[in-house]
Formats: structure tokens, sequence, C-alpha cells
């Protein structure tokens, strides 16, 4: 049996049993792995040095920080930069990924459309912190992201690979513009004590105002001219990809008792497809609520209208 190295999480054990460049790793349990044949020769060729002296190898520029298992711990107060002292260990590469990638940002830019001052938008920045534990090698316990002076955090755990920042912003105006989120490693107190590795990403607001029902036009074809007709647009609601509507239909200069029975058609003038057909409206009061939802979801910026026609 060679060196055994115990897991908290099985994706980190999974991924260190399939990317380990020394030594052979085997699992033996659902938590723990053995790695056995580490030899010097075979940390020398990996690390592309050209010596078989331990001190050196542990302290080469070549070995990768970001790797989780190698010699030292990462310098949180340094910019990163791996300190190796003193006893120096062969097992310590056990695990050891040369090929462990700096942590970065998954989602750049970040592009949000909004159609209103004062929208609340909920952001996504995802990140990958690689397979490096930084709680334990930086003392580190959140990350921070920030949007002028206002600070998001997102607390690390050791399992953490691939995991998302969540805030919701508030949008300013009605024009397009851009926000520089940056992004600190740190912990309660000190939101700015370690840029990450990827300092920032933009944050790019596309304003586009939203789809409006305009006017209502009546085909007065086959109307009763003796009375003045009106129609117009009572209420909207927008909820999936339903986009469903209510007008309000009147006729006037008549008598109140008079009862009010008619027949419409009702159509949107966009795409010219007939929402509604043989609506009757009835009412002793001269005006009911036509209810409707239009066939597909308007794009931002289009201008609905509707014709009203008797049927």
């Amino acid at each position: 049996m060679g060196k055994v190295i115990n897991f908290i999480d099985s994706q980190r054990k999974n991924y260190i049993l399939t990317n380990s460049d020394i030594g052979d790793a085997v699992s033996i349990s659902t938590s723990e792995l053995d790695i056995s044949n580490i030899n010097i020769g075979n940390v020398k060729t990996v690390l592309s040095e050209d010596n078989y002296n331990l001190s050196e190898l542990c302290t080469s520029p070549n070995v990768n920080k970001w790797a989780w298992k190698k010699p030292g711990i990462l310098n949180s107060m340094d910019s990163f930069n791996l300190v190796v002292t003193p006893p120096y260990k062969l097992g310590d590469f056990a695990g050891y990924n040369h090929h462990a990638y700096t942590p970065y940002i998954t989602i750049s830019p970040l592009n949000y459309p909004f159609s209103a001052n004062g929208q609340v938008l909920p952001i996504v920045v995802g990140v990958d912190l690689s397979e490096t534990d930084l709680t334990e090698d930086g003392n580190i316990t959140h990350l921070y992201a920030k949007i002028d002076s206002t600070y998001y955090s997102l607390e690390l755990e050791p399992t953490m690979f691939q995991r998302d920042i969540q805030f919701n912003y508030t949008t300013v105006g009605t024009s397009s513009y851009s926000k520089t989120v940056y992004l600190f490693l740190g912990w309660e107190g000190n939101k700015e004590k370690i840029p990450f590795p990827t300092p920032s990403v933009i944050l790019n607001l596309n304003y586009s105002p939203q789809a409006q029902l305009g006017n209502v036009l009546i085909n007065t074809t086959g109307l009763d001219l003796n009375y003045n007709y009106s129609a117009f647009i009572i209420n909207k609601t927008l909820t999936g990809a339903n986009y469903s509507f209510q007008i309000r239909v009147q006729r006037s200069n008549q008598d109140t008792t008079e009862y009010y029975n008619d027949y419409w058609n009702v159509k949107e003038l966009l795409n010219n497809n007939q929402v509604q057909t043989n609506v009757n409206i009835n009412s002793t009061a001269g005006y009911t609520t036509i209810s409707g939802t239009l066939p597909y979801l308007p794009t931002n910026g289009n201008v609905i209208n509707f014709e009203l026609a008797a049927y």
C-alpha cells in the first residue's frame, strides 16, 4: 500500500483518481484513494526538471500551484504564491495533477436584457474554482462580487468546483450600459483581501422596451350607427409564454335600461391573427370586457394594435 488520501466528497476523489500525474491511484473505499509507486524519477519527468534533488523538485517553479495535492501551501497574503518549507516529502506529490487549471469565470461577459428603469435582474456569475481547496490552502472563506460599492458573497466549501454567485441588481435608466463586476477572495471583514485570479467581468445591460399593446380600432361595417362605439385596452399580463389582454368595448348614448347584445371578432394587427371569434357582448350598462391571449409571444419593442369587427 502507498499513501492513502482521504476525501470528504466523491467529486474531488474521482477527479484526482482520473487526473493524478504522479503515482498509481486506486480507489480503496468511497472516500479513499491509495497512491502507490511514487518515485522521484516520475516527479522529475512530470515537472520537466533535470535533477533528482528532492528539495529542488519540491521548490521548482514548474510545480502547478493550483493542484490540490502538491508540496507547500498557497500564501493568501501574497497573491497565492506557493510557499514550500522543509521538511521536503516525496509523498506530497501523491495525487498531484500537473494540468490543474487556474480558477476562472465560466460566464464572460454577462449579458442581460432589461425593459424598464428600476427592473430587478437576477444575476449569475459562474466561477470554476478548479481542484484547489482555497479554504485549506489560503484560509479563504468567501468569494465576493462587487458592483459599485455593493458586495455580494458566496461562502466557500471544500467540496466546491463549479459554483455560482447569485445576486439581484436593479437597473438604472432606459439606455443600454455596462458595469464591471469585481471579484475578490477573502473572509468576513476583509472583502477585498485578494483579487480572484480572473479579477473582473463585464456585465452588459441591454435595454429593450417591452412589447406594448397599442390602440383598438373599430370596423364599423355592420354596426348600428345610431350609437357611438369605443374600445380600449384595460389590462395586459405576461405570464411565461402567454401574453393575455383585456379590452373594454363600450356603446354610448343609449338608454341604460336598453339591453346591449352584439357579436364581435377580435384580430391583432401585427401578424393578422384572429384572437377571438363570435364573442357575445351583452350588457345593460353599455359596455363589457373581452379577454384573450395572443397566439405568440411578442418581441420586445413590438406595438400590437387590435381591430374589432361585427361578426
